[in-house]
């Protein structure tokens, strides 16, 4: 699946900042969500950027695994 952000605010044009990818706080969310969401592990990684003169930034998130650590489900579901 890809995933398309406009906008980011890590990523817009900042004359302080040198031009290469900066993602990291929108990619880490993106993982965590779909992780907790779906139960399962996530890997996301980006595949265009604002930065580099993309329209868009673009995020590949790929399934890792089958399942996710216990510690990604409800409490209710948590064996004690």
């Amino acid at each position: 699946m890809v995933v398309n952000a406009k906008r980011l605010f890590e990523c817009e044009p900042n004359t302080k900042q040198d031009l290469h990818r900066r993602s990291a706080f929108f990619r880490a969310h993106l993982r965590g969500f779909m992780s907790g969401t779906f139960g399962r592990i996530f890997e996301v990684s980006e595949i265009q950027c604002l930065t580099g003169g993309d329209e868009v930034c673009s995020f590949r998130v790929a399934l890792l695994e089958t399942a996710a650590p216990r510690l990604l489900a409800r409490p209710s579901e948590r064996a004690l």
